[in-house]
């Protein structure tokens, strides 16, 4: 079994597990996309209904993008922890006496093909969890504008 069946293999694990117990309900809502592309004028003149309808929706799709973060951190853990496991005993065979630990590192990595499939698996979860991760919480604040421009407009 190679290194990504392996991961392969864990996520469908862990997918299975959060299935199973339900903690994952949100899933993916077209509508969103409509909604972060409000311009001004359909904000000022949106009811007290919408807005608070399209801010739930909002939240609903903040709590699905931390989905696809906690995803792809167990993926970044994962990669981690098996890189560690595979590499400690090898590292101080790499550099001298006094060589930085990345050195030492990086270089047990570049002679392990399964290390090196797992880095590269590692950085590929690095670069999504970079990508999502601000999102959320302006998400999450245009949400909340929503929320209180449909309570300001209900007194």
């Amino acid at each position: 079994m190679t290194n990504e069946q392996k991961a392969i293999e864990f996520l469908q694990k862990v997918d299975d597990w959060v299935e199973d117990r339900n903690a994952d309900l949100v899933k993916k809502n077209e509508d969103v996309e409509s909604i972060l592309n409000l311009s001004s004028d359909d904000i000022n003149n949106m009811d007290i209904t919408l807005a608070l309808s399209n801010s739930f929706i909002l939240f609903a799709h903040a709590e699905y993008l931390q989905s696809l973060y906690n995803k792809e951190k167990s993926v970044l853990d994962f990669c981690n922890n098996s890189i560690w496991y595979i590499v400690a005993d090898k590292m101080e065979n790499y550099g001298g006496q006094y060589a930085k630990w990345e050195v030492r590192y990086f270089s047990a990595i570049k002679e392990n093909p399964l290390a090196s499939e797992l880095n590269r698996l590692k950085t590929s979860a690095e670069s999504r969890i970079t990508r999502i991760s601000g999102k959320i919480d302006i998400v999450k604040k245009m949400a909340t504008v929503l929320q209180d421009l449909g309570r300001r407009r209900n007194y």
